[in-house]
């Protein structure tokens, strides 16, 4: 979650029928790939731009956002022990944001 400008969310990454998914549960943000990997490099893009757009709009980044949807969070804690936990600093050049990503997968 956020802190002032520090950002530290949770991310699932799943297979959905021909498409790998990245889902934050803090934030109800999503994005895909053709492989986990590039769903994973969709969700960064998604993230900094949503906060870009914010801070455009003299906004704190993610006012108003929900959370992720209860089937979202029932898949959380379906595999939550049984998948694999990562993190990845997020690079913000020119602002006063640090973001880190916490990504699970299969």
């Amino acid at each position: 979650m956020a802190t002032n400008n520090n950002f530290d969310v949770n991310v699932i990454l799943f297979k959905e029928e021909d498409n790998y998914i990245a889902h934050c549960l803090d934030f109800d943000i999503v994005a895909q790939g053709h492989d986990f990997e590039s769903a994973k490099e969709s969700f960064k893009k998604v993230f900094l731009c949503q906060i870009g757009i914010d801070m455009l709009n003299n906004r704190p980044p993610f006012t108003g956002w929900d959370k992720a949807p209860k089937e979202i969070w029932d898949l959380y804690y379906q595999h939550k022990d049984n998948w694999k936990w990562t993190r990845e600093p997020l690079y913000i050049p020119d602002l006063p944001i640090r973001a880190t990503v916490y990504s699970m997968a299969a």
